[in-house]
């Protein structure tokens, strides 16, 4: 049985000058979505979220397409995230470290120059498991900490495309994690459409997303998806060290949404749980 829900944010008449614009939303995740972290394991699960007004698309991808055909001479590559990290496939360039330095300057580059709003959220999972267990954090929000973090990614989206993409409605486009993994995020925001979050009302998120996420595998290679892979783990690694200085930080840190403030942070980046050493992270 759920527990009480206070009065929760509606959309208001400002920012919503389009109601039928449209904007794609790409998701994608790094990290396991369990809150023990093992030995060894990268210790955040980030979801991230790309925003591209639907008529700007075509742009975006041409770009992208453009630099993977001038690097690699063709499109129908994949370009993942961990193999930049690891300098694995495509990011080998033959062990060269000269080589491999200038493709990954060359790839942080384009990911600047590429017009999105970006927006993450970054569960802290020891932290996690530490202040609420194996729980849900409150009775509003599921206890699987994916679905969490969607609760929460799907509020600041809201709030993006009613401030940031005057009031346009975002089509939310997922990379395909398995058939149950899929249905499972697909009930959940059927769920959202329903009852709404704690903070924001139903209403709103209805009005502000089409129902139904689309999912597309890897080897669709999906520009926008490519890039919300890109930007998930450089805001886990911030946040896990906050002296740090991960790749593509610089460059993607920009994106975050960050003339929008919510009460603990600017709207594009969510650190769950909360600490007020994080303050001002985002400009670090």
């Amino acid at each position: 049985m759920r527990g009480p829900i206070w009065p929760r944010r509606r959309a208001s008449g400002a920012g919503t000058k389009d109601p039928e614009k449209e904007c794609l939303v790409f998701i994608d995740e790094c990290g396991s979505h369990t809150v023990n972290v093992r030995r060894g394991e990268f210790g955040a699960f980030c979801l991230a979220a790309v925003l591209v007004a639907a008529e700007a698309y075509g742009a975006f991808c041409d770009r992208w397409n453009r630099w993977k055909e001038a690097t690699w001479g063709s499109s129908r590559v994949e370009t993942h995230e961990p193999d930049v990290r690891r300098r694995n496939g495509r990011f080998w360039c033959g062990g060269d470290r000269t080589e491999q330095a200038q493709l990954v300057e060359s790839l942080g580059r384009e990911l600047a120059a590429l017009e999105f709003t970006g927006i993450v959220v970054v569960v802290r999972r020891d932290a996690y498991a530490s202040e609420f267990g194996q729980d849900s954090m409150d009775t509003s929000l599921p206890s699987h900490v994916y679905l969490v973090a969607l609760d929460f990614l799907c509020e600041r989206i809201a709030l993006a495309l009613q401030t940031e993409f005057a009031g346009a409605r975002g089509r939310l486009i997922a990379e395909s994690r398995g058939p149950k993994e899929d249905a499972q995020l697909q009930q959940e925001f059927v769920r959202l459409h329903i009852d709404g979050t704690s903070y924001i009302h139903p209403s709103w998120i209805r009005r502000q997303m089409f129902p139904g996420i689309l999912f597309h595998r890897k080897q669709d290679y999906i520009p926008g998806l490519e890039v919300a892979d890109l930007l998930a783990r450089p805001c886990g690694e911030k946040v896990l060290d906050p002296k740090s200085d991960p790749e593509r930080w610089a460059e993607l840190s920009p994106k975050l949404c960050s003339r929008r403030e919510t009460a603990h942070s600017p709207l594009g980046l969510k650190i769950v749980p909360w600490d007020d050493d994080f303050e001002g992270l985002i400009k670090s």
